[in-house]
């Protein structure tokens, strides 16, 4: 007997796309890829701080959500399935050697910016999809096959680490660490001369 689907538009729910595209229905994947194109694009963007490896990512996570339709499992949250497969694309693409690394993210000032780049790929992920695509605890645990309190845990060490840098980041640039401490020491210096040739 022929499955009946539900009938297809543009406001059609995503487990009705996801079923469609099991099916393998063209429209349906358009339809999946326009909704979800820009979650994917600001993720990899944000991962990779490439704009052509970012392109090219969002092509294979977007193709590769298509091949793996049938792992979907009906009931599930499709955008959390979904970043599984930008998680695992990303992590696979994100070049390990910082020479090749373009860091004119769109982040919003240079020290962020670099901060966010010492942080390694898995933390990195963890933070933009809970920054800036608002997923949960427990939709990242999904995302990454972890348990939400391990993921909790990793979040803390990732926005510690993240808090180090920044500060780090802000005393060097600042530049008075280094110049303001050798004055003083050579002033007291001096007096404790002056002191000791009175006597």
């Amino acid at each position: 007997m022929e499955k009946k689907l539900p009938e297809l538009n543009k406001q059609s729910p995503d487990t009705a796309l996801l079923l469609h595209i099991q099916d393998r229905n063209p429209f349906a994947f358009e339809l999946l890829y326009e909704r979800y194109r820009k979650h994917a694009a600001a993720f990899a963007q944000r991962m990779l701080c490439d704009d052509a490896a970012a392109s090219s990512a969002v092509k294979e996570c977007l193709l590769r959500a298509a091949a793996k339709r049938d792992s979907y499992r009906i009931g599930s949250s499709v955008l959390t399935w979904l970043f599984r497969i930008f998680y695992h694309v990303c992590l696979d693409r994100f070049p390990r050697s910082k020479a090749i690394r373009n860091l004119a993210a769109r982040l919003p000032e240079e020290y962020v910016v670099r901060a966010f780049d010492r942080l390694d790929p898995e933390h990195r992920a963890m933070v933009i999809m809970q920054k800036y695509h608002s997923l949960s605890y427990n939709n990242i645990a999904d995302v990454v096959g972890k348990k939400p309190s391990w993921v909790k845990w990793q979040m803390k060490v990732a926005y510690d680490l993240l808090g180090l840098e920044l500060q780090s980041s802000r005393s060097s640039s600042s530049g008075k660490t280094g110049k303001t401490a050798p004055r003083k020491r050579k002033a007291r210096k001096s007096s404790a001369a002056k002191a000791g040739g009175g006597n």
